[in-house]
């Protein structure tokens, strides 16, 4: 979610952007000089402006070495916690996986982000996702996206750079071309679009005064680290709003019932 121009102007030093995207208005007054930059090369370093090409999503550092365990593949029930960034803010975020069928190349669930507005200490979206694969591919086709912009973003993070390079020639443009098919299931990487709806508990409410969730996020989950690497994009929104999560390991054993 991001901030309405009301209330970022009510407040500029409250929250610009955090996934939730940032009215044309405010960011231009507030946030121009972001707007055109490069997001920084590491998730926790301060920023810093790289030339073009360099990518910022997937920066490797002491801790994403540390491989997760039993991470073969997504599935109901799973959480995943972090922050998101926007600017220097940042927020706290925590993702529930409700329901995945990889057969439709799907899932869904909700994502909960605090700190957003003072209003609203806490936000809780619906959200269903689009596996990349046979079904879906790298070009988005929608929601105000164009294909030089998910050039954009999907080259931001390194394993889409990795993958460019095994596929090669063309300028790069083989993974965008109509008939390429990304084979996740053999993949480590699973690349994602997130597209919020609506708030929970209130399926009805589509919006919210002070905050908006029109856009989307670009999304990179790594089964090996359990990570996963985000950003947002809406057009009338910061560019590059970092989402950073991981998952959070079970303590418990999980209880059936059979019927």
């Amino acid at each position: 979610m991001v901030l309405s121009k009301t209330a970022a102007v009510n407040d500029v030093t409250s929250v610009i952007g955090a996934g939730i995207g940032v009215a044309p208005d405010t960011v231009d007054a507030i946030m121009s000089p972001l707007k055109n930059s490069e997001p920084p090369h590491s998730w926790e370093t301060q920023p810093t402006v790289h030339s073009k090409g360099t990518s910022v999503v997937g920066a490797r550092d002491a801790t994403s070495e540390q491989p997760a365990k039993d991470l073969s593949t997504l599935y109901p029930g799973i959480t995943f916690t972090g922050y998101q960034m926007s600017g220097d803010k940042k927020y706290n975020v925590e993702v529930h996986i409700k329901d995945v069928d990889l057969t439709q190349a799907y899932i869904c669930g909700d994502l909960k982000i605090k700190g957003l507005t003072p209003q609203y200490p806490e936000l809780i979206t619906f959200f269903d996702a689009e596996i990349i694969g046979k079904k879906h591919s790298f070009v988005t086709g929608k929601w105000k996206s164009s294909i030089d912009v998910d050039k954009q973003h999907w080259r931001k993070f390194d394993a889409f750079q990795a993958l460019e390079r095994l596929h090669g020639g063309e300028g790069r443009e083989a993974c965008f071309k109509p008939d390429f098919k990304y084979d996740v299931t053999s993949a480590d990487h699973v690349f994602m679009r997130w597209k919020e709806h609506f708030l929970v508990p209130n399926h009805k409410v589509d919006s919210i005064k002070g905050a908006s969730f029109a856009g989307f996020y670009y999304i990179c989950f790594s089964r090996r680290t359990g990570r996963v690497e985000g950003l947002y994009y809406h057009s009338m929104s910061e560019m590059y709003q970092r989402l950073a999560l991981s998952m959070v390991e079970e303590r418990q054993f999980k209880m059936y019932s059979f019927r």
